[in-house]
């Protein structure tokens, strides 16, 4: 299921490059989706710890749009 957002063209981000890097790092959205996989992965971890079960591998993918 996919739900689209309309955003007026005005209101799109993009990427300043008169502020130095190019458009390289990170926007504030990006960290928040990565942040978003990090507190899922520490909620996973200590379910598991708390199960007594010691993974020997995790791996959590996040896809914004």
């Amino acid at each position: 299921m996919s739900i689209e957002i309309p955003w007026e063209e005005s209101r799109k981000e993009r990427k300043p490059v008169g502020m130095g890097g190019h458009g390289t790092a990170p926007d504030p959205i990006q960290y928040l989706v990565g942040l978003l996989g990090d507190c899922v992965g520490v909620k996973i971890l200590l379910a598991l710890g708390d199960r007594r079960i010691v993974p020997s591998a995790i791996t959590i993918a996040i896809h914004g749009t």
